[in-house]
C-alpha cells in the first residue's frame, strides 16, 4: 500500500467536472502556482480554483495550451500555439522574445528563477527575463528534428531536466 488505509478512502477525494466550471475537453496539464492556487489546462482554455469553482481563462487565438508551469505568486507561464505566454487570473498575457528566431515555434519553458525562464528553441535554450533574451549554454545541442513534447522542465526539488535526443541532462543549483 501507499500510505495509511485511511488515505486510500473514497471519500478523501473530489471530482471536478464542467458542473463546477472546469472548461470543456480532457485536462492536459496540472500545475499549482507558488500562492497555493490549483490550475488546469485543457487543449484551449486553463482555469483557476478558488476553492468552490473553477474560473476559465481562454486561451489567444483558442491557440492549443502546450504546457503550464508556475512561476511566482500566482502566475504562471505557459506554451500555446508555439508562443510563450505569461498566465494569472485576469488571463493570458504574450511574452515577446524579440531577435530569438522562436517566437511561434517553442514547445516547452522552465522557470529558473522568479524573473528567468529556460526555453527550448530550434537552435538551442534561451535564457528570458524580462529585459533580454540570450542563448543559455547547456552540454548539447538538441539533435536535428528532435521533437521531444517535454525537451526541458523543472522538477518540484528544482533541478531542470534537458532532453536533448542525445540523453537526458540536468542542471542543478542556482
Amino acid at each position: 500500500a501507499h500510505g495509511p488505509a485511511s488515505q486510500q478512502e473514497a471519500w478523501r477525494w473530489s471530482q471536478f467536472t464542467t458542473d463546477a466550471g472546469l472548461p470543456p475537453g480532457r485536462v492536459e496539464h496540472l500545475a499549482e502556482a507558488a500562492d497555493g492556487t490549483p490550475w488546469v489546462a485543457t487543449d484551449r482554455q486553463a482555469a483557476w480554483f478558488d476553492g468552490f469553482r473553477w474560473h476559465a481563462v481562454a486561451a489567444p487565438d483558442s491557440a492549443r495550451i502546450q504546457q503550464l508551469a508556475p512561476v511566482d505568486g500566482g502566475r504562471l507561464v505557459a506554451i500555446a500555439g508555439g508562443r510563450l505566454l505569461s498566465l494569472d487570473r485576469d488571463g493570458f498575457q504574450r511574452v515577446a522574445l524579440p531577435e530569438s528566431g522562436a517566437d511561434d515555434s517553442l514547445i516547452a519553458v522552465a522557470p529558473l528563477g522568479p524573473d528567468t525562464l529556460l526555453v527550448p528553441a530550434d537552435r538551442g535554450i534561451l535564457r528570458v527575463t524580462p529585459t533580454t533574451v540570450d542563448p543559455f549554454s547547456t552540454p548539447a545541442p538538441p539533435a536535428i528534428g528532435h521533437r521531444n513534447r517535454y525537451p526541458l522542465q523543472r522538477t518540484g526539488a528544482g533541478r531542470v531536466w534537458y532532453n536533448t535526443g542525445a540523453g537526458a541532462f540536468v542542471l542543478e543549483g542556482d
